[in-house]
């Protein structure tokens, strides 16, 4: 569950409504098809299908924030050890498409903080097959 940090009601029901294109884009066969035939790398020993298994079992309550930093790339970022995702103002209205919403909530929220699962800092080709990128592929092949 993704938890708006109240702001203004757009950022609410924004993130409620990609919190629900999440949890419908995760249960859904294309997904999971995406997935199984995805080179999975960083999956802490598990197979294609674990991996799935975990992110669709996944449970609980993660906070949704927004700010605004100028001057930077960054559209969303956690800061471990908390679970929080904060939104980049500067990337993020209500004309961008519900399916990146949720992507990037999905990324952070399913890929980082309830399935634990890592990715390289910098950029690399074989980054986007960690786990959390594969997620964001997926719901760009998946997301409707």
């Amino acid at each position: 569950t993704f938890i708006p940090d109240p702001q203004n009601k757009e950022e609410i029901m924004l993130v409620t409504v990609a919190s629900d294109k999440v949890n419908e884009t995760i249960q859904g066969d294309c997904f999971k098809k995406f997935m199984l035939e995805r080179d999975l790398i960083q999956t802490k020993g598990q197979s294609n299908e674990q991996v799935v298994q975990t992110l669709r079992s996944a449970r609980g309550t993660i906070k949704v924030k927004f700010y605004k930093k100028w001057m930077s790339s960054e559209i969303a970022v956690r800061y471990p050890p908390s679970s929080d995702i904060n939104f980049n103002r500067n990337f993020w209205t209500g004309i961008t498409n519900v399916c990146k919403w949720a992507s990037t909530l999905a990324h952070e929220g399913l890929g980082h903080v309830l399935g634990d699962y890592d990715h390289a800092f910098r950029y690399s080709k074989s980054r986007d097959f960690s786990v959390p990128y594969s997620i964001n592929f997926a719901f760009d092949a998946c997301c409707r």
